[in-house]
Parts: C-alpha cells; structure tokens; sequence
C-alpha cells in the first residue's frame, strides 16, 4: 500500500483556507466599513479594539494573507522547485498572526466583564475561544513543521507523479543538510565530489563476463524496472577509495512515495564500472552506472549520494548530496 502524500493534502488544504480568508476578509471589510462605530464603553478591550476601529484595514490585511497563501498553493501545486519554501513561509505567517490575533482575543474577553453580555460569562467564552482558536493554530503548525522534513520535501507536490518533487531551499529551515541539484550540476559530500549526468530508465544492464554469469545482463525482476544514475566520481581525498567492495561509496533512490530504494548488488559487475577492489587514487575518479531496482509503477523523484567515510555520518543521516528528477531528465539511451 502506498503511504499517504502528506505534503500534497497540505497544499489542497492551504489552497481553500487561503480562499476563504480572502472572501472573508473582503467581506468584513465590506460589512465594517459600513457599520457605525461602536461605543468606546461597550466595545472591546484595547487588545482587539483596533480590529473594530479600523475594520476596513483588519479585513485588507486578512485578504492579503489568504492571497498569499493561495499563489503559494498554486505554486506548490504546479511543482515549482520554490512552491514547498514559499507554502512553508505562507503558513508560517498565518500562524503567527493568527496565534498573536488568539491570544490578545482571548485575554480581551477574559478581561471583558460586565462591559458586554457573553454566553456562560466572560471566563467561560474565553476559554471556549481558546480551545476554538487551537484547532486552527495547531493543524497550521504542524503542517509548517511537517513541510521542512526531509520526508515532506521528497514527497509529490501535485496529482500528476511525472512532476518533480518541491525541493527546500531555505537551509535555516532544513533539518537536514542537503545539497539540492538538478541532473548535469555537481555536488560534494566529505571528500567526494559528484556529477550526475543523466539518469535512464531501461530494460537491462550489460555485465562483465564472469565464471558464474557468463555475460548474461542484469535484468529487473518481474514487475520492475532499472532506474540507472550514470555519475561521474571523484576521489577528493588524501588517500585511494573502494568505492564498491569498501562502501566508499553510499546512494540511495527514492520515489514519489516517499520509498528509499538500495542500489542492486554488485554494481562492480556492470559493464564500464570500477572493479571490485579496484582503488580509486587521490585526484582521481571514474564514471559509474549506479542501477536500482524498483516497482513498475514506483516513480524516482531523487537520487543521493553521500560520502560513507565521514566518521559521524556513514549512512548519510546528516548529509547528503541530492539530485531531485523530472520526467524529461530521463533518457532512454546509455551514454556508455
């Protein structure tokens, strides 16, 4: 069973709340303007009072809010690489206003008294506006919490699985260090440095003549593909590097589930890769066809690479290097 997109409901989420702050905000700027002032000695306590005073102000403001976070849904929606971040930001801003909004509110009613009549008392109707104002306040922070995990930003951010995934940008938001690129671009983790070229989807790999094998290809098992990451690797360090037979090298895949695919065993039998045991030098570095096998139907959003010697990251936890993909990165043809 495929997990549920989060990320994806939050985008439809965020897309009708910003809608309805709009048309709420316009029509209480609306129905503000056109009402009298209201008594000084019957209304609000001064936490909230400027709302009631300048209704037509407070509704704009309400409207530019949900405006906002409407064109970042849009944008989310639509795959744009900076949709997630400005979302993120979107909901954050309404948070934080409506959490400031809250609590002044809630402390203007407690405080209200005698000045107005209230349902149960003016204590009672705080407290029932408190609990009211938290089914908003704590679904919007855990969706900005939710929208800065490396799971959310590895999620599809649209119905269609062809689009690439939101990427975050903002590193202060990031609670993991991720190097965020796009195929041809090249990044560095510890003391490698990768380039990933193209990426293909294809029906086998040519392995190299073996005593067991022979020189049968690598095929996918029945109801799989090969994905194939062909990258170029370079030994940044001060000493030679294993990459296969060593784990000097980690990767891994994932797709638009969210899944974290492994390479396929033995990737030193592909054809045009570095032998097993074969040492790469200091300043040196080869050209690699990294294949994965996953589900017919699994869609690969982003493939990482990460530097295995680091001593406080060998599983690539804290760091990676990430190549986030869309559907036109994907060449049917071999460049070996």
């Amino acid at each position: 069973m495929s997990r549920r997109n989060y990320a994806r409901d939050i985008g439809y989420v965020a897309l009708a709340l910003g809608l309805l702050m709009m048309v709420a905000g316009l029509g209480s700027a609306i129905i503000g303007s056109l009402m009298p002032p209201i008594d000084s000695q019957l209304g609000p306590p001064p936490g909230v009072a400027l709302l009631f005073e300048h209704p037509l102000s407070a509704g704009l403001g309400q409207f530019m809010m949900g405006a906002l976070l409407t064109l970042s849904a849009r944008r989310f929606q639509r795959g744009k690489l900076w949709g997630r971040p400005v979302l993120r930001l979107a909901l954050a801003v309404v948070f934080v206003s409506l959490a400031v909004f809250s609590v002044l509110w809630v402390l203007s009613v407690w405080n209200w008294g005698g000045a107005m009549p209230l349902p149960g008392g003016s204590h009672f109707f705080a407290v029932y506006t408190g609990i009211v104002s938290l089914t908003w306040i704590v679904p919007l922070g855990l969706a900005v919490r939710y929208l800065g995990t490396p799971q959310a930003r590895l999620e599809s951010s649209t119905p269609s699985s062809t689009i690439v995934v939101g990427v975050l940008l903002f590193c202060g938001a990031m609670t993991l260090d991720a190097q965020d690129l796009r195929v041809g671009r090249t990044g560095r983790d510890g003391g490698e440095v990768f380039t990933l070229r193209h990426v293909a989807i294809v029906s086998s790999l040519p392995r190299k003549v073996s005593y067991v094998l022979g020189d049968e290809p690598l095929f996918p098992r029945r109801g799989g593909k090969l994905v194939v990451a062909y990258v170029d690797f370079l030994n940044d360090r001060k000493e030679s590097v294993d990459i296969y037979c060593d784990y000097h090298l980690g990767t891994a895949l994932y797709d638009s589930d969210g899944r974290k695919f492994d390479h396929v065993p033995a990737l030193y039998e592909i054809v045009g890769n570095t032998g097993c045991n074969e040492r790469i030098q200091p300043g040196f570095g080869s050209s690699e066809a990294i294949a994965f096998e996953i589900p017919a139907g699994a869609t690969p959003v982003a493939v990482v690479f990460w530097d295995p010697q680091e001593a406080h990251d060998a599983m690539g936890k804290i760091s990676v290097v990430r190549f986030t993909l869309v559907a036109a990165d994907f060449n049917p043809t071999s460049p070996k």
